[in-house]
């Protein structure tokens, strides 16, 4: 999942540049592109874009902490049955902590999209 993230991400860089390259074309092409975006399908995409960036980040933040052994714990010796450490109590309250930081991420943006689109959207 954190590398499919990351793939869109990157996706996402190439449309992002290409799109803001229509600012060089002039102010009257520009504003058409803004006009064209205001679509609550392509806010929909922006709230999904949203959780692609909290889930690839703060993923990526376990991963680092879990590289440099901060959240695994001390090497044991491996004796089968063999029970990994990555998934040990720490790594699952780890995870936990970020799950519910993303939840708060997500429902702000939700929050922003809900009560600012439609009021700018009314506002034209």
């Amino acid at each position: 999942m954190h590398r499919l993230c990351g793939i869109t991400l990157v996706g996402y860089l190439f449309i992002h540049v290409y799109t803001t390259a229509t600012r060089l074309k002039g102010p009257a092409p520009w504003n058409a592109f803004l006009i064209t975006i205001e679509n609550p399908l392509i806010y929909a995409g922006e709230w999904l874009l949203v959780a692609v960036v909290a889930f690839h980040g703060l993923n990526g933040i376990r991963l680092i902490l879990a590289e440099v052994g901060l959240s695994i714990g001390e090497p044991q010796r491996p004796i089968y049955p063999y029970k990994p450490k990555s998934l040990g109590r720490r790594q699952r309250y780890f995870i936990l902590l970020l799950m519910i930081v993303g939840g708060i991420l997500l429902a702000g943006a939700a929050l922003e999209y809900l009560v600012y689109v439609p009021l700018t959207i009314l506002g034209r």
